[in-house]
């Protein structure tokens, strides 16, 4: 028997309505990401991917098609069913939403919260920025990080509480090379230790080169593309691996 697909999505459609015009943003999207695979969601800025990425977080509600994510249906639920498949999702997103007056450390540990006790999560944030090569970074507080390190900062955050899915949106927009290498390697690796899967909007070659299926959005319209020769092949040195 064939594992429940982390996303199953049939004949989505969404359009964003407004007084002067509609603007359809999916169109009859149909999208199948199973347990164990880094998917790339390519396309112009506008394509609907952002959009395709929230519906399929349970931020946005999807109008109409099928949308079933870790085998639930994102349609009819309440409020607190939604948290709840919330919190089995690792969101990454452009902007690394930092709690300002947390250390790196503890931003990290919030993600933990009441799911582990509290020495277990200190000591699994130490760990999974440890592998993000912040372990000297661990007392820092946002304003003392650069850009890169605090994307890796949200990055550790996102993945220490092992979820079964990881959506990022853009995570390595404006990114160097060292940090863009030890984001990708942890969403990677992260995959490939378990049976999670990744769905990552991105314009960055560095980050489809690590994929095991290349999607593209024009226009609303979603197309598979080719898988590039080089994606099992890390372009960068391995941050190392998560637990």
């Amino acid at each position: 028997m064939s594992p429940t697909p982390a996303i199953a999505v049939r004949s989505l459609s969404h359009t964003y309505r407004s007084t002067q015009a509609d603007r359809a943003v999916l169109r009859s999207v149909d999208l199948r990401v199973e347990p164990g695979q880094l998917v790339a969601l390519t396309g112009a800025s506008g394509s609907g991917k952002t959009t395709l990425l929230t519906i399929c977080g349970a931020l946005r509600s999807p109008q109409e098609g099928e949308v079933h994510v870790l085998g639930t249906s994102l349609f009819g639920l309440g409020e607190e069913q939604r948290r709840g498949l919330r919190g089995e999702i690792g969101f990454i997103f452009q902007g690394h939403h930092l709690i300002d007056a947390l250390t790196a450390g503890q931003n990290v540990v919030m993600s933990l919260l009441g799911r582990v006790p509290p020495g277990d999560a200190t000591r699994r944030a130490a760990r999974a920025l440890d592998l993000l090569g912040l372990a000297d970074r661990i007392d820092d507080l946002p304003d003392q990080l650069s850009g890169g390190e605090k994307q890796r900062v949200a990055v550790a955050r996102a993945l220490v509480r092992t979820p079964r899915l990881v959506l990022a949106d853009e995570p390595s927009a404006s990114l160097d090379d060292t940090s863009t290498a030890a984001v990708v390697d942890a969403i990677r690796t992260f995959v490939d230790h378990g049976e999670a899967a990744a769905l990552i909007a991105t314009h960055d070659a560095r980050v489809v080169a690590r994929a095991d299926r290349i999607l593209h959005l024009h226009a609303g319209v979603l197309s598979e593309g080719a898988v590039p020769t080089s994606s099992n092949s890390p372009l960068f040195p391995s941050a190392g691996r998560l637990p």
